[in-house]
């Protein structure tokens, strides 16, 4: 299973495009990948994201304990 951020674009009526960041979950299912969003952080120019990306990333840490190695990659 993997975590990763995707951006989500969304062009207004008049134009302009919105962007929103979601987490994703990659989980493969059989012979397959399943994506699944676990929710929507809003947006990047938010200035309560820091903290909400803060409180994600202690809930990954913290449900991750039985795994042996966490990966963080950017990009």
């Amino acid at each position: 299973m993997s975590i990763f951020i995707r951006e989500k674009r969304r062009t207004n009526k008049d134009g302009s495009t919105v962007t929103y960041l979601r987490p994703v979950e990659n989980r493969r299912v059989g012979d397959k990948v399943r994506r699944r969003v676990l929710c929507t952080l809003g947006r990047p120019d938010d200035s309560t994201l820091p903290r909400r990306l803060k409180a994600l990333a202690e809930l990954i840490l913290s449900r991750a304990g039985r795994y042996r190695e966490v990966e963080v990659t950017c990009g």
